[in-house]
């Protein structure tokens, strides 16, 4: 837990950093067209997933985050009966080697990994972030 608090802190500077302009980049070549002012920095939301992902994939996570995650997602499908029973499976048999299994099986971890992506959920992001880490390196 102490690691993961830790990380979550450092995010959060990187991102103030990105905010006030503290943090520039350059991915193309100052000889392209444009002025090197453009060219040397890119924009905050970009600059700030980067940096997420980073932490994401340094930090070091214990067996609790499949607990932790499968007692969220309970509440999150607790009328939904077949969801459910993925969960409980995933809580029992889930392994780093499974992650792309899990993920292509269209259950719980597609849908919501899917969703909290897509609006940049941060919260369900840093609970899935062992899975994300997973699917990361597996691919």
């Amino acid at each position: 837990m102490h690691q993961s608090s830790t990380s979550v802190k450092k995010l959060v500077m990187a991102i103030k950093q990105c905010d006030q302009g503290q943090v520039t980049v350059s991915i193309i070549s100052a000889s392209e067209e444009g002025s090197n002012e453009d060219l040397n920095r890119l924009e905050p939301p970009f600059t700030r997933t980067q940096i997420f992902k980073k932490i994401l994939l340094d930090m070091i996570h214990g067996q609790w985050v499949i607990t932790n995650l499968s007692i969220f997602c309970r509440e999150q499908y607790k009328d939904n009966s077949t969801e459910l029973k993925y969960i409980e499976e995933f809580q029992h048999v889930y392994g780093p080697s499974k992650a792309i299994w899990w993920y292509t099986d269209q259950c719980f971890t597609y849908k919501m990994l899917n969703r909290a992506l897509r609006i940049l959920d941060g919260d369900i992001i840093i609970r899935m972030g062992f899975f994300l880490c997973d699917v990361h390196r597996q691919i």
